[in-house]
């Protein structure tokens, strides 16, 4: 029951970003980091400087980083079974490491075949280039905006630091910034995809892996 003159905001159909520290060791992550060979991540013949994704797509496939891969898929499964509600468990499909050099970034993209993905931040810097997600749905009037917040920005930024875990939906628009500092950024990327029954037995949509 709403009482008169109050106000309450629903913040329907919103895509829901998860964001915590985590307690792994990075450091262990940012020495095989250092030895990956890596390539660039977009369109070399477009982006002049695109920063760099690992050749190996599955880093944390090493048995080495058994314990790394459990954490990361227990925080996945927090945010996808207690914020999001969804009863399948997520698996990890893919894992490498991406890093930028000063004045690297990467332009705005989405991970296909993919339905969570998320970014573990291994050495940062405060100038090292943010995370921005951006919001491309169709706007028919554009209104003045007086001041940005939540509820109306097209664009949101998060900034880096060592340590920090972002889970998102992978049809979310990201990008990264450019890395302004003097230093290199590295991060850990993955991907995750829902085990088990998808869609309602009933329709055509249905599928069971």
């Amino acid at each position: 029951m709403i009482e008169p003159n109050q106000i309450v905001l629903y913040p329907i159909f919103s895509k829901v970003i998860y964001v915590t520290k985590t307690a792994v060791d990075i450091n262990k992550l940012l020495k095989a980091a250092d030895k990956e060979k890596y390539h660039i991540a977009g369109d070399k013949n477009r982006y002049s400087n695109y920063s760099y994704s690992s050749i190996n797509k599955e880093i944390l496939n090493k048995k080495s980083f058994s314990f790394i891969k459990k954490e990361m898929i227990n925080c996945v499964n927090k945010y996808s079974s207690e914020v999001m509600r969804y009863k399948n468990k997520m698996t990890m499909t893919r894992s490498w490491f991406t890093k930028a050099e000063p004045t690297q970034s990467a332009e705005s993209h989405r991970h296909n075949n993919s339905f969570l993905s998320a970014v573990l931040y291994l050495k940062t810097d405060p100038d090292c280039g943010g995370l921005g997600f951006v919001d491309y749905s169709p706007k028919t009037i554009a209104p003045v905006i007086e001041e940005e917040n939540r509820w109306n920005c097209s664009e949101y930024i998060f900034q880096p630091e060592d340590n920090l875990l972002i889970i998102f939906h992978s049809d979310m628009y990201h990008k990264i910034l450019p890395n302004k500092s003097d230093k290199l950024r590295y991060s850990l990327a993955m991907n995750f995809m829902p085990e088990g029954e998808w869609g309602d037995p009933k329709t055509d949509g249905y599928c069971k892996i």
